[in-house]
């Protein structure tokens, strides 16, 4: 399938269509610091008219729901963090899934840990999401040393804690062990939608790929090169080269659909 023939096919019957994007490496520029990862405006203009003009709209992101709601809270956007075990409401709160608190002190205990463990090593960044934690090794400058160091110290903890490891793009996390994935949110949110369509990058999209396509939707993926996995690749029925041609195409969509 081509991009053309995916944004035919959403636009076919805007009304019954629901679109579901990740943040960070689809939507936002993947950047050193994740602190610093913000929505360009011109997709922000983009997303704004598509909830608008589709069924619905939703970011589902690795990313605190808090985090998205300070960085890409937009009208008519349904935003849901944390890989779906939280969801923004709409008077701007914050509701978590209901069996991930009893893993509050284990998360807290993962983060100390990992402090500990990993305090003095260059270009690794502990990233506090509240109810999970994650290490970016983006800043190293061996990649490989660190990914080794980071990996052996989250499935350590991993395993002590109860918790779940999630590998990523240069980063691991360590989340509660409630069985609730980007997939989950994705046959949520697109339940009465006649096609659904998600685009994402990175591993922890590939549920989310696989809800679109089992209602006969399209998987997007947005390729960084080297940086994307294989199995990403294989999970997507579209591919574009990277956040800005994503962006270009999103601009499309919204040209389409204008009245």
């Amino acid at each position: 399938m081509t991009p053309e023939e995916a944004a035919q096919r959403l636009a076919a019957d805007p009304g019954r269509t629901a679109l579901c994007c990740d943040f960070d490496g689809t939507l936002a520029p993947i950047v050193d610091d994740p602190a610093d990862s913000a929505l360009p405006e011109g997709t922000r203009e983009a997303l704004w008219l598509l909830a608008r003009r589709l069924g619905r709209v939703a970011l589902v992101s690795g990313r605190p729901a808090g985090f998205l709601l300070e960085r890409a809270a937009i009208e008519g956007i349904a935003l849901y963090g944390l890989y779906g075990l939280e969801e923004a409401e709409a008077d701007g709160t914050v509701r978590p899934h209901p069996d991930v608190a009893p893993w509050e002190d284990a998360v807290g205990e993962a983060k100390a840990w990992l402090a500990t463990e990993l305090d003095g090593h260059p270009g690794i960044v502990i990233e506090d999401k509240g109810r999970s934690v994650a290490v970016h090794w983006r800043h190293a400058l061996d990649h490989a040393r660190a990914e080794l160091i980071v990996g052996v110290t989250v499935d350590t903890i991993a395993e002590a804690t109860g918790l779940t490891a999630e590998p990523g793009k240069l980063v691991a996390e360590l989340r509660p062990p409630v069985p609730v994935d980007k997939g989950d949110v994705v046959a949520r949110v697109a339940a009465d939608a006649a096609v659904v369509a998600y685009a994402g990058d990175d591993r922890g999209d590939i549920p989310a790929f696989a809800a679109a396509r089992r209602r006969g939707g399209i998987a997007i993926g947005v390729d960084h090169g080297v940086e994307t996995a294989d199995e990403v690749r294989a999970a997507c029925d579209v591919l574009l080269d990277g956040v800005a041609a994503f962006g270009t195409w999103l601009d499309g969509l919204a040209a389409r659909l204008a009245p």
